[in-house]
């Protein structure tokens, strides 16, 4: 790097070549920061669907070149269902009509 004289009256001001500037009077080239932008909230937990939510959520780092890149996590949960399904009513009422009907016929039969 050559030597740069800025705001020095001994010398013609000397300027640094576009992506350099002057630092303790050598031209030295400009390191960019590279800097996160401020990604997204992550978004709500879907419903719950065999026992299981989701959500989108957004990550930023050097991994992902400094840009927001979208990632799904996941959470259990209790969906509300039974584990096994009621029987219907009217399959329950049949049995129980059965139940009697039979329970009648032998003790109709048992004291004849």
């Amino acid at each position: 790097p050559y030597e740069c004289c800025l705001g020095e009256t001994t010398y013609l001001d000397k300027v640094c070549y576009t992506g350099s500037e002057c630092q303790s009077n050598k031209c030295a080239a400009i390191v960019e920061q590279k800097v996160c932008p401020t990604c997204s909230e992550c978004s709500e937990w879907s419903s719950c669907d065999r026992s299981v939510q989701t959500r989108t959520c957004y990550k930023c780092s050097a991994d992902t070149s400094y840009a927001c890149q979208a990632y799904t996590t996941t959470q259990t949960c209790e969906s509300g269902e039974p584990a096994v399904p009621l029987l219907p009513i009217s399959v329950i009422i049949i049995v129980v009509l059965i139940l009697v009907g039979v329970g009648g016929y032998l003790h109709y039969h048992k004291f004849k």
